[in-house]
């Protein structure tokens, strides 16, 4: 059922991301994040107002007509409007590793440690206190009644904490019936919001080396590192605002209306 949805929300994205139009493959990249976690929550809440979020079958027949709108869309919408060149910019990637031997270095370092993160995050189970009895518990009572609808608990954080992250997290553990990949949802933020950090450097005129040292110190930080495996909810958030912020700033910059789009998706 999991590569179903994969393979439902890849074409989704596919039809979709093929007709806006980026000069720069941090925006298809972002975009791409974006429209994914955009098609996971609004299948979780389509599904949250019918009450059949615990049915399987029913989730991706939700996909199914996300998809069906996505196709429209792509065939409505004339042209290809990608116009970055991914080859360049793959070679001027290359050379800036190159020149730039120390950042490469310490690049290659962090890389490393965070491909160490994930198979953690898949291996060990999830432990802190607040992704137990917050997010965890109450995707497993969503899991229960099928929809979002309140609930009694002994924890308020669990009816008031915004639904995104936990939404997100529900896709695994409703198609492989485990919170092994929780944590994954997190660690993907946490790339993301470096890459943002770098693009946001570079929309205020920041050189590019100074961007990229900023977003590797990032992923530094003692603070990221451990949240990056949890099932908590700071780093999505968090990516989630500073992309916001990456595709307005850069709406001025191109005066490209889908930035405008990306951004408002984004917040």
């Amino acid at each position: 059922m999991i590569i179903i949805s994969i393979f439902s929300i890849s074409l989704f994205v596919f039809f979709i991301i093929s007709k806006i139009r980026f000069t720069r493959i941090l925006d298809f990249i972002l975009g791409v994040f974006l429209l994914v976690c955009a098609n996971v929550i609004l299948t979780f809440e389509i599904a949250s107002l019918l009450g059949i979020m615990n049915q399987e079958v029913m989730v991706l027949c939700i996909q199914t007509l996300l998809l069906a709108g996505a196709i429209i869309f792509f065939l409505v919408r004339k042209g290809s409007f990608i116009k970055f060149d991914l080859a360049g910019e793959i070679k001027q990637v290359f050379s800036f590793f190159k020149r730039h031997k120390l950042f490469t270095t310490t690049l290659c370092i962090v890389v490393i440690s965070y491909l160490f993160l994930g198979y953690l995050s898949i291996l060990l189970p999830q432990n802190t206190s607040d992704s137990l009895y917050n997010h965890l518990a109450r995707i497993a009572h969503w899991l229960q009644q099928g929809s979002l609808k309140p609930y009694d608990t002994f924890s308020d954080f669990g009816i008031t904490y915004p639904y995104n992250n936990s939404l997100l997290m529900m896709w695994s553990m409703l198609f492989i019936h485990s919170d092994r990949l929780v944590g994954l949802v997190q660690w993907f933020a946490a790339i993301l919001l470096a890459l943002a950090i770098y693009g946001l450097a570079t929309e205020l005129r920041f050189p590019h080396l100074q961007a990229g040292f900023s977003a590797v110190v990032f992923l530094t930080f003692p603070i990221v590192i451990f949240e990056s495996i949890t099932a908590q909810n700071d780093l999505l958030a968090a990516s989630f605002f500073l992309i916001g912020m990456y595709f307005f700033i850069r709406a001025f910059q191109t005066q490209n209306y889908p930035d405008i789009v990306f951004s408002a998706l984004s917040i």
